[in-house]
C-alpha cells in the first residue's frame, strides 16, 4: 500500500501542467484603450515601459527616431526631451534628469519608462488592475483642494488653446505681416498662428541687451528646507488690482522647499521641491500685472515648476506662509503721479513723484541720458523744451506696458546723480562734470585710476556688459565717486571716442563709449586700476562672426506663418551658447534682434560682410532654403573662391567642406553638396566665409522638423563641432 501511494504521487510529478499567464498589461491615453500595439507594455526593475511613437503621438506630442544617435526625441507643447537608448540620462529642455532605468529596444520596439518620460512633457500617469493610464494634466476640481483655499483668494483661469492664440494676438502681441516691404514671395500669417513678440522702441535710440532691464531679487533670506510628504500643488493665484501685487502658489499640504531661478531674459523659475501638481500650461493673466506670463509644469517627478515672465526692471520678494502651505511672488507697482523740472543757479533737478531710485536705470548717449522707469504705471506723457543750465528738452514716453523713458537732452560737459529726496521721490540731479584722478594713455590705449584703499579689482567678478552692437562697453564699480567723480571724458582716438563717469544708488559706471568695435582688459598693480581698451584681435586668438541672415523688413523665406529670419536667429543664440560655455572662441554677431542692417538690400548685404572683415577670422552666414518645388529638401553649403586664398591655410572652400561634412553627420538631412556662388556676403568678405541652407521650408515635412528645438540644438552642435575643427587650420596669434 505504501508503495503504491508513493507510485501514484510520482506519477502526478510527470503529469503535464498548465501554468496560467498573465494577461498582457493595458495602455489607456486620455480615457481611450490603445489597439493594435506594435508592442505592449512591459515591467523591467519595477518600471514601466512602453512603446514611444505609440504613446506619445496619441496625446499628441511629435516623436522622431534619431537612428544615428539611437535617441528618440520627443516634443510637446514647450518642452523638449531626448531619450537615448541605454541611457539612464533624460534630457529636457537641455537639461541632464536621471532615470530610474534606461530606454530600451525589445523585438525591434524602442520602450521608454513612461513616468519618467511623461510627466517630463507635461502628462499624468497612474497604474491600476495591470493597466497604464496616461493623461494630459487639467485643472483640479476636486472639492477638497479647494476647499483649502481662504475666502476671497485671487483666482486663477487656465487657458484653452483657442484662447491662449486670442489673447497673444489681442494684448501682447502684433500681427507681424501687414507691413511688409514688396516681396512677391512672402506669404501673410495664417489667422491662426501666433504672431512674434513686439518690443517697442524709442525713434532714432538702440537700447542696450533687447531694452530689457533686468528683474532683481529683494529676498532678504532663503527659505529653508524643512522634511515633509509629498505636497501637491493646485492653485495659482494672480492679483486683480494694480498696486501692491502679490501671486500665490498654493499646495496641499506643508511644501518641503523652494529653489528660484532668474534667467537674464527675465524669466523667474520657482521650483517647489519634494511635490507634485495637478496644474499644467499657461494662465490667462490681466494686462496691469507684472507677470506677461504664468507657466505651470511637472518639471520632474518631484519637483513642480511655476515660470513667471517678468517685466523689465521688476523687483519682488519670494516668501512662504507660517504653514508652510502658500508660496508668495511679492511685486510693488508704483506709479509716476507727476514729473517736475527746476533750474537752479548751480544744477538742475527733475524730480519724480511716485518713483523710486531702484525703479530707475540710466543709459547715458551722445548729448542725452535715458532714464528706463520700470515696474511702472503712468498716464503721464510729453515732450517739451525746458530752460535749464544743463537740460533743454525733456520727454516721456512709454516703453512698454510696465515700463516708461524720460529722455533728458542735457549740454556738452553734464552729470547727473540720482538721489532719493522722499518715501516716494526721485530726484534727477544734473550739473558740471567734474571727473578727476582719470588718466588716458593714448599712445598705449589704457586708462588708469589711482587704487582707491580697501577696493582691489578682481576682473572676473566686475559686472560688465559688452554691447558691441552699440559700439559700447560698460563696466560697474562700486561707489567710488568721491574719488573720480562724474562727466565725460573726450578721448577721440582710433578705438575710444569717450569715457562716461555716472553715477547710481551704490555704484559707479565706467561707459566707454567707441568709434569701432572694441573690448576691455581688467588688470591692477600697486598704484592703478588698469583698463586697456583692444581691438578683438588684440585680445581673442580666435573670432567667428555668425551671421543670421535676414531680419527685420526682410524676414527672407515665410511659410505657414514661420519667418526665415525667426529660424536664422533661433539657430544662432543656440550656438552661441555652446560657444560661450566653452569659451575656446570668441563670437561676434551680426545682429541679435530682429533688425535690418542698413537703408538697402545693398548695404544690409556690405554692412554684414564688412562687420566681420574688420574683427573675424571666419565669417558664417546661417539661412534656411526655399524653392518653389515642395519636393525638395536636404542641406547646401556655399563658398566663393578668393585671391586671398593663396595666402592663409583655410579657405573658403576648405571652410565649406568641414561645415558641410559636419551638418551631414549631425543631423542627418539629404546631401545636396559643397556649392560655389557669388552671394554679396561672400563675395565682400576677406576672410574665409561660408553660407549655410540648414534645410527647405518649402517642403512641408522639412519645415515642420527645422522648426523644432531638437533639429535647431543639433545644427547649432553641427556648426559648432565644424568652427573647432575648422580653427585648427588658422594659426592662433599670439
Amino acid at each position: 500500500m505504501k508503495l503504491f501511494v508513493i507510485c501514484f504521487i510520482f506519477a502526478l510529478f510527470l503529469l503535464p501542467t498548465t501554468v496560467q499567464a498573465a494577461p498582457p498589461i493595458g495602455l489607456v491615453v486620455n480615457g481611450e484603450v490603445l489597439q493594435n500595439l506594435p508592442m505592449n507594455p512591459v515591467i523591467r526593475q519595477d518600471r514601466m515601459l512602453v512603446p514611444a511613437r505609440a504613446v506619445f503621438e496619441s496625446l499628441g506630442a511629435s516623436v522622431e527616431w534619431q537612428a544615428a544617435e539611437r535617441a528618440v526625441y520627443i516634443q510637446h507643447n514647450d518642452q523638449d526631451v531626448i531619450v537615448t537608448i541605454g541611457q539612464r540620462t533624460l534630457m529636457v529642455n537641455g537639461l541632464p534628469i536621471e532615470m530610474p532605468i534606461p530606454a530600451q529596444i525589445i523585438n525591434y520596439n524602442t520602450m521608454i519608462p513612461v513616468g519618467a518620460v511623461a510627466t517630463n512633457l507635461g502628462f499624468e500617469v497612474d497604474f491600476r488592475d495591470r493597466t497604464v493610464f496616461v493623461d494630459s494634466f487639467m485643472m483640479a476640481d476636486e472639492p477638497e483642494f479647494e476647499e483649502l483655499l481662504p475666502e476671497n483668494f485671487p483666482p486663477s483661469h487656465f487657458l484653452t488653446e483657442e484662447e491662449e492664440v486670442e489673447y497673444y494676438e489681442n494684448d501682447y502681441y502684433f500681427e507681424a505681416y501687414d507691413d511688409k516691404i514688396g516681396d512677391e514671395d512672402i506669404e501673410p500669417a495664417p489667422a491662426d498662428v501666433i504672431p512674434l513678440p513686439y518690443t517697442p522702441g524709442i525713434p532714432g535710440f538702440v537700447a542696450p541687451i533687447g531694452q530689457i532691464i533686468p528683474a532683481r531679487d529683494m529676498s532678504t533670506e532663503r527659505i529653508p528646507y524643512a522634511n515633509f510628504p509629498t505636497a501637491t500643488v493646485f492653485h495659482v493665484g494672480v492679483p486683480t488690482e494694480p498696486g501692491l501685487q502679490m501671486f500665490y502658489i498654493v499646495a496641499a499640504s506643508p511644501i518641503s522647499g523652494v529653489e528660484r531661478l532668474l534667467l537674464e531674459d527675465n524669466r523667474l523659475a520657482i521650483d517647489i521641491l519634494n511635490s507634485t501638481t495637478v496644474l499644467s500650461g499657461a494662465l490667462a493673466i490681466p494686462p496691469h500685472l507684472a507677470a506677461s506670463g504664468i507657466r505651470v509644469s511637472q518639471f520632474t517627478d518631484s519637483i513642480t515648476r511655476v515660470v513667471f515672465d517678468l517685466e523689465s526692471g521688476t523687483e519682488f520678494v519670494i516668501g512662504i506662509s507660517p504653514d508652510r502651505m502658500i508660496i508668495t511672488l511679492t511685486v510693488m507697482q508704483q506709479n509716476l503721479t507727476d514729473i517736475n523740472f527746476e533750474a537752479g543757479e548751480h544744477y538742475d533737478e527733475i524730480v519724480l513723484s511716485g518713483v523710486r531710485p531702484s525703479a530707475l536705470r540710466v543709459q547715458p548717449s551722445t548729448g542725452r541720458l535715458f532714464f528706463f522707469i520700470s515696474n511702472m504705471q503712468s498716464d503721464l506723457a510729453f515732450d517739451t523744451p525746458v530752460e535749464g543750465n544743463f537740460a533743454t528738452n525733456l520727454s516721456l514716453s512709454a516703453l512698454s506696458a510696465h515700463a516708461l523713458v524720460l529722455d533728458v537732452a542735457i549740454n556738452p560737459f553734464t552729470a547727473h546723480m540720482i538721489l532719493q529726496t522722499g518715501p516716494d521721490e526721485t530726484t534727477i540731479r544734473l550739473f558740471p562734470a567734474t571727473y578727476r584722478n582719470v588718466f588716458y594713455d593714448f599712445e598705449a590705449r589704457t586708462l588708469r585710476i589711482p587704487r582707491v584703499e580697501g577696493f582691489s579689482i578682481d576682473p572676473a567678478m566686475v559686472p560688465r556688459s559688452d554691447m558691441y552692437h552699440q559700439r559700447q562697453f560698460i563696466l560697474w564699480l562700486p561707489d567710488i565717486s568721491e574719488h573720480i567723480g562724474f562727466g565725460e571724458m573726450l578721448v577721440g582716438d582710433t578705438l575710444l571716442r569717450s569715457l562716461t563717469i555716472a553715477h547710481a544708488p551704490n555704484s559707479t559706471q565706467l561707459i566707454f563709449n567707441g568709434n569701432q568695435i572694441f573690448t576691455l582688459d581688467l588688470q591692477e598693480d600697486e598704484n592703478y586700476y588698469i583698463i586697456r581698451v583692444l581691438h578683438p584681435r588684440e585680445r581673442y586668438p580666435r573670432i567667428v562672426i555668425i551671421d543670421p541672415g535676414h531680419g527685420g523688413r526682410d524676414p527672407g523665406a515665410v511659410r505657414a506663418g514661420i519667418r526665415e529670419s525667426d529660424l536664422n536667429l533661433n539657430v544662432t543664440r543656440k550656438l552661441l551658447q555652446l560657444i560661450e560655455a566653452d569659451g575656446v572662441i570668441r563670437a561676434y554677431t551680426t545682429r541679435n534682434s530682429d533688425v535690418h542692417l542698413g537703408e538697402t538690400s545693398a548695404e544690409c548685404l556690405r554692412a554684414r560682410a564688412n562687420f566681420g572683415n574688420h574683427i573675424g577670422d571666419m565669417f558664417v552666414s546661417i539661412h534656411f532654403n526655399a524653392a518653389n518645388n515642395t519636393n525638395a529638401h536636404g542641406i547646401e553649403t556655399y563658398y566663393r573662391e578668393s585671391g586671398l586664398d593663396a595666402f592663409r591655410t583655410l579657405t573658403s572652400r576648405r571652410l565649406a567642406d568641414i561645415m558641410h561634412r559636419n551638418k551631414l553627420t549631425m543631423l542627418g538631412s539629404n546631401d545636396r553638396n559643397v556649392r560655389s556662388a557669388n552671394f554679396a556676403v561672400l563675395r565682400y568678405s576677406t576672410i574665409p566665409a561660408v553660407l549655410l541652407e540648414l534645410g527647405f521650408m518649402s517642403n512641408q515635412a522639412e519645415l515642420a522638423r527645422i522648426n523644432t528645438a531638437e533639429f535647431q540644438w543639433m545644427a547649432a552642435h553641427a556648426i559648432y563641432s565644424a568652427m573647432l575643427e575648422a580653427f585648427a587650420w588658422v594659426p592662433e596669434r599670439q
